[in-house]
């Protein structure tokens, strides 16, 4: 990871603070991919449940694809084609151990109750009927730095790009229903449980997939904002991919 990564401050500038002390954030670039991938690794799995195409090197893969062309020219301008994956390291320039410690990914997805793949369609090739909505996926924090309200502020982050440089006035996101931390993370900031896009059990059951529930956060600034109407629910066919969760281990 320190070849690939060899300073603490090589996260670039996004404009943003994080607010906890001792950490920066910055935009996940070239050389921090593979660190990125990692934290992911050991946020989702290295519970037992890994398979092969969920080994890091096929996370950075499927991650460089999904970032495109942001990848190489940075910016946290909104790209419907492009995700912003964000990370955190320590401001201490002595703290080598890991240059990437806590990450999350926002990206603009259909709005439609499925966990977005591994691997993205571009924008142009989605159905038109599906408006597009800021989305969180991929919050991980490293076990050595849990507990510290990193996955709470980095959130936080996340929200303010997609309100005032994005211009969205909603973010969604889904969570797994066992994750009681992240389900207390994200009432406490106040997403909402959609529970009308939940995936029937006996589906669930029957094809081995994540309890994940759809949440949403009006973080529109104008008071008077009407959040989207929920007419297109009975359409949803969760994608079963095991990339894209937004439950963080806190």
């Amino acid at each position: 990871l320190l070849a690939a990564c060899p300073s603490a401050h090589a996260l670039s500038d996004v404009g943003f603070r994080l607010n906890v002390p001792g950490y920066r954030v910055g935009q996940i670039g070239p050389c921090e991919v593979e660190p990125a991938s990692s934290v992911i690794h050991e946020g989702f799995f290295q519970n037992g449940e890994a398979k092969d195409h969920q080994h890091p090197q096929q996370l950075a893969t499927a991650m460089r694809a999904r970032m495109g062309a942001r990848l190489q020219s940075g910016g946290v301008q909104r790209d419907d084609e492009c995700s912003l994956i964000l990370g955190v390291s320590p401001e201490d320039v002595g703290d080598l151990e890991r240059c990437v410690v806590a990450v999350a990914e926002l990206s603009m997805q259909p709005r439609n109750g499925r966990v977005p793949s591994n691997f993205r369609p571009p924008a142009r090739s989605r159905p038109s009927a599906e408006p597009l909505v800021a989305y969180i996926c991929n919050v991980a924090v490293t076990r050595a730095h849990r507990q510290r309200g990193l996955a709470r502020a980095l959130m936080c982050v996340c929200e303010e790009v997609a309100r005032s440089v994005w211009a969205c006035d909603e973010l969604y996101l889904h969570v797994d229903g066992r994750n009681r931390a992240a389900l207390r993370l994200y009432r406490s900031l106040g997403y909402e449980a959609l529970r009308h896009w939940d995936v029937p059990q006996w589906k669930e059951d029957c094809l081995g997939l994540v309890p994940n529930r759809y949440h949403r956060k009006v973080i529109s600034p104008d008071p008077l904002y009407t959040p989207l109407e929920d007419d297109m629910a009975t359409h949803v066919q969760p994608n079963s991919e095991p990339l894209g969760f937004a439950a963080p281990r806190l």
